[in-house]
C-alpha cells in the first residue's frame, strides 16, 4: 500500500545501440559513463537479461547527485546496461506554463522514443526506469504506451506523471518543491499504491541549502532506492 515516508555479470552485446548513439558527440560522453557491456555467450545471456533507462529532468543530468548514484545502485543489482536517455528543449522556462510545459512533455518523449528505438525489450526479463522531473512523466509514458512491465524509481514526479498509472514504483518528493504539486502526488501514489518518500524542507533536487543537511537526504534517498531493489 502506498505510504509517506521522511526520511561481474555480463549482458548481450548490442552493438547496433551503443555505436549509433555514440555517433552523436552530445551523447558520447554520457554513453562512456553509465553504459558497460561485455560480449557473453548463448548460455549467459540466458541467465542475465536486465537493463535499466535513465530519463534525466531537462536540467537535472545524469551526472548529478541522484541519478549519478541510482545508476551506481542499478549496476549493484545486476543491470549492467544503464542507457541514458539525453534531450533537449529550448523553449525557455516551462515552470508554471502549462502549454510549455505539454510542449516540452512531446519534445522529450518524441526524443526518448527515437533514441531507444533500437532496443529489443522482449529480450529482458527485468527492465528499471530511473527518472527525475518531467523524465518521470516520460518514462511512465514510454511504458505505458510500450506495454512495459518496469520497476520506476521516481525522483520528484509531476503530478502529471501518475496519469499514466506508473506500476510497480517508489517515488520521492520535498515539501518545498515548486515544480510539483505535493498533495496530488500523494493522493496519485495512495490511488496507486506507490510509496512515497516526503523530504520536508527539500526543494526539486531533493536538497536544502544545508550542504550537511544535503548528503544526509541522499544516503536516505539511496538507501530507501536500494531496498526496493533488492
Amino acid at each position: 500500500k502506498g505510504h509517506a515516508g521522511t526520511i561481474g555479470n555480463c549482458v548481450p552485446f548490442r552493438r547496433n545501440v551503443q555505436e549509433e548513439a555514440l555517433k552523436d558527440p552530445k551523447v558520447r560522453g554520457s554513453f562512456k559513463c553509465f553504459m558497460n557491456y561485455k560480449v557473453c555467450s548463448a548460455d549467459e545471456r540466458q541467465s542475465i537479461m536486465k537493463t535499466s533507462v535513465i530519463f534525466p529532468g531537462i536540467g537535472y543530468t545524469v551526472e548529478r547527485p541522484l541519478l549519478y548514484y541510482a545508476g551506481k545502485l542499478a549496476a549493484a543489482h545486476g543491470y549492467d546496461t544503464r542507457i541514458p536517455v539525453q534531450y533537449s528543449f529550448r523553449g525557455g522556462n516551462i515552470r508554471g506554463d502549462r502549454e510549455k510545459m505539454q510542449e516540452a512533455f512531446v519534445e522529450i518523449c518524441r526524443q526518448a522514443e527515437e533514441m531507444l528505438s533500437g532496443i529489443r525489450w522482449d529480450e529482458y526479463d527485468e527492465i528499471l526506469f530511473i527518472s527525475k522531473s518531467i523524465g518521470t512523466a516520460a518514462a511512465a509514458a514510454y511504458a505505458a504506451k510500450h506495454g512495459l512491465q518496469v520497476r520506476h524509481l521516481l525522483y520528484t514526479p509531476l503530478a502529471e506523471t501518475f496519469l499514466w498509472k506508473p506500476q510497480n514504483a517508489i517515488a520521492f518528493i520535498g515539501t518545498e518543491d515548486p515544480w510539483s504539486e505535493i498533495g496530488q502526488v500523494r493522493m496519485a501514489c495512495e490511488e496507486l499504491s506507490i510509496p512515497l518518500t516526503v523530504v520536508e524542507g527539500a526543494n526539486h533536487s531533493l536538497e536544502t541549502g544545508d550542504p550537511v543537511r544535503d548528503i544526509g537526504i541522499l544516503e536516505a534517498v539511496m538507501k530507501e532506492s536500494r531496498q526496493f531493489l533488492s
